[in-house]
């Protein structure tokens, strides 16, 4: 809104010079309510601004001060639900302006809680505490209280202190004829239960989306589409809620809900191995978060890039991640659990270090409120003989396959070799998203299987050894394949050329076939010549080019193609030839 100032002032001179300017300020007025109403924050947030800056121009009178702080709490609104936390923030000095307006107390407490909502979106827990104090101070009406609880209910999940679920449900209770008030309390309480059970979570947010459509909260009903988003991706690794969710915020300028959509599809993209993809997200999340001031997606994406380099094996960025995430003293209290069981321990595994994994796990503790129980800390867990869940008591589907994996070395342990068997195919399905759980798994249950005699560890191992082999991960490929060595198995053949992949595109899990033809992209021919120039059919290349595109997170061809060129330049007129 930089530009605007100028153009309101010409426009303030005309209107005063037709007398109009009262009109011009209700015109604005009330299309940024009609914009708020229905779900466009952002678009609200101008027009209101506008109004707003009409009336500051024109040196309103006393008895314009009711209407101006009216607008200011819309304004306010529209601000943070456009994620808009930093220029939210900034209005705070024109509400200490108005408290020597002679405002009705219920007044003034609605702008302090709104200022207090503002700083708890943004992380500023001590500001948001203050405001929340000076608005019950002013001695609301019964039906203002409602709102404070609901806003202080929400610092209360970020900042603990207080009952989050006490004060959501008082809230609740108070706003029977306030939609809005009481959508602010099932959010709380949504997420509140996360800590009790996913079917009373979801319970409260099919509940706020009932309240948001039955009164038309465009706001809302998009808060729980992303809650119950994070449900769908949380049990099934399912994304397709949350991707529409993130175009949705897009569309609407609900920009906070949108960078925390965004934030989960880049974790997703790490657990699912698609690396470079998962950079892309978070540097564009980052960017968003940091002009925006949320303070709450920031630690989240210092979380998912701490992840994503224990995920990658890379000892010294991991390092450099732990000490920005500590650093930021990021305040939700289930991101250092994920962050070290996520990060940490799997960067110590694909160092086939497998007790400092387990001590770093056990150091975090057994239970996140969000995600459970790491899984993997289970299996580790059981291939020591200790201890472990029930599967069914693991909420992620990501976890879930590692809490299968250790259920069926208890079961072989046990005797029980076709029941283990049994279950290592359910742990197998689980984790057909991702490579890594998958592969890891695999690695870890193949010795206790071979020991145990149940399964087909050979085969497991095998697989296990020529993944980490072509996606450079020497540990855990050496270790491998020494196992095979002493347990007298075939030792995989290598095809020629495998050692020629760049390290940084082998991680990705590129084949050597799909090297040839990202070499071959550098002359852009077409998919028939690229055919011809390897000997295998164009719908073969078709299949490479896809997979790819995937496994680089390239949007397009030609994309890939200037990827190739980073990579292979100087071998540009010998691939042309």
């Amino acid at each position: 809104m930089s530009e605007l100032p100028d153009a309101v002032d010409v426009l303030a001179d005309l209107l005063r010079a037709r007398h109009l300017l009262a009109r011009a300020v209700e015109l604005f007025a009330q299309a940024g309510h009609r914009y708020l109403a229905d779900g466009r924050p952002g678009r609200a947030a101008d027009l209101l601004g506008r109004a707003c800056r009409l009336l500051e121009l024109d040196d309103f009178p006393a008895t314009e001060a009711v209407r101006y702080a009216e607008l200011l709490d819309a304004l306010l609104t529209a601000l943070i639900q456009a994620g808009r936390l930093t220029h939210a923030q900034h209005l705070a000095e024109r509400v200490d302006e108005l408290d020597c307006a002679g405002l009705p107390a219920a007044t003034m407490a609605g702008l302090r809680t709104r200022l207090a909502w503002a700083a708890t979106d943004a992380g500023q827990h001590a500001p948001a505490a203050a405001q929340l104090a000076t608005a019950r101070s002013l001695l609301p009406p019964p039906e203002q209280l409602a709102d404070i609880d609901a806003i202080a209910a929400r610092l209360a999940l970020r900042a603990p202190g207080a009952d989050p679920g006490a004060l959501g449900a008082r809230a609740l209770d108070a706003a029977a004829d306030r939609p809005e008030t009481r959508c602010q309390a099932l959010d709380v309480l949504g997420r509140q239960a996360r800590r009790t059970g996913a079917s009373l979570r979801r319970e409260r947010f099919r509940e706020l989306l009932e309240v948001a459509r039955r009164h038309q909260l465009g706001y809302w009903s998009l808060v729980a589409q992303w809650q119950l988003g994070i449900d769908e991706w949380l049990a099934e690794g399912a994304t397709q809620r949350l991707a529409q969710v993130a175009r949705t915020a897009a569309h609407r300028e609900c920009a906070a809900i949108g960078c925390a959509a965004t934030t989960l599809l880049a974790l997703d993209a790490v657990l699912r191995g698609c690396y470079p993809a998962a950079e892309g997200l978070i540097r564009r999340c980052q960017a968003d978060a940091d002009a925006l001031g949320l303070g709450g997606t920031l630690d989240s994406l210092a979380m998912i890039q701490t992840v994503l380099n224990g995920h990658q094996g890379n000892r010294e960025r991991l390092r450099m991640s732990i000490a920005g995430f500590r650093q930021r003293g990021a305040a939700d209290a289930h991101l250092a659990p994920l962050a070290f069981a996520l990060g940490g321990a799997f960067c110590a595994l694909l160092e086939e270090d497998r007790a400092t994994a387990l001590a770093d796990l056990d150091r975090v503790g057994g239970r996140d409120p969000l995600t459970g129980q790491p899984g993997i800390r289970l299996l580790l867990r059981a291939l020591a003989g200790r201890s472990v869940v029930r599967p069914t008591l693991v909420p992620t589907r990501w976890d879930r396959s590692f809490a299968l994996f250790a259920r069926a070395v208890q079961l072989g342990r046990s005797g029980h070799a076709e029941r283990a068997a049994e279950v290592t195919g359910a742990a197998l399905r689980a984790a057909a998203p991702y490579p890594l759980a998958r592969q890891l798994g695999l690695r870890l249950i193949a010795e206790a299987a071979h020991r145990d005699g149940w399964g087909q560890p050979g085969d497991w191992l095998t697989e296990a050894e020529e993944y980490f082999h072509r996606t450079g991960v020497p540990a855990v490929a050496a270790a491998a394949r020494s196992l095979l060595r002493q347990w007298g198995s075939p030792l995989p053949q290598r095809r020629d050329g495998a050692e020629d992949i760049p390290a940084a595109v082998r991680r990705q899990g590129v084949t050597v076939r799909e090297c040839d033809v990202l070499r071959l992209l550098i002359a852009r021919p077409g998919n028939r010549a690229i055919a011809a120039r390897l000997h295998i059919s164009p719908r073969t290349v078709e299949k490479h080019m896809a997979s790819l595109l995937m496994k680089l997170g390239q949007p397009n061809r030609e994309a890939l193609r200037d990827q190739a060129v980073d990579l292979f330049g100087s071998m540009l007129d010998q691939s042309a030839s």
